[in-house]
C-alpha cells in the first residue's frame, strides 16, 4: 500500500481534461522487452514492414475495439512497435468520466 501513497500523477499540471483534445500515448512493455512485433525487410525501397507477434495481435485486436466501447474516444492512428505502442486518440471532453474528467 505504501507504493500507492508515493505514486506520481500521470496528469499534466494545469491541463483541462474536460475539453475536446487529441492525446498522444506511448505504452511500453515491461523491461522494454521486444514481444509485440518484429521489423522485417530491408526498407531500402519501400520502408521496413512490421510483423505482429501473438501479443501484438492481441494488442491490435483491443485497440481496434476501443471506438466501439467508448463513445467519447476515437482512435485516430496507432503503430505497434517491437517494445512499445504509439496511439493518437481524440477525446471528446464531455465531463462525464468517473471523476468529472474524460
Amino acid at each position: 500500500m505504501d507504493e500507492l501513497k508515493n505514486r506520481k500523477t500521470t496528469r499534466l499540471k494545469g491541463a483541462d481534461y474536460n475539453r475536446n483534445q487529441a492525446v498522444f500515448l506511448t505504452i511500453c512493455t515491461k523491461e522494454r522487452r521486444c514481444v509485440l512485433s518484429r521489423i522485417v525487410g530491408t526498407g531500402v525501397l519501400d520502408g521496413p514492414q512490421i510483423e505482429l507477434t501473438k501479443y501484438g495481435q492481441i494488442a491490435d485486436k483491443y485497440i481496434r475495439q476501443l471506438n466501439d466501447f467508448y463513445d467519447d474516444l476515437s482512435v485516430e492512428s496507432y503503430v505497434i512497435m517491437p517494445n512499445h505502442i504509439h496511439i493518437m486518440l481524440w477525446v471528446k471532453g464531455a465531463g462525464n468520466g468517473p471523476s468529472g474528467t474524460v
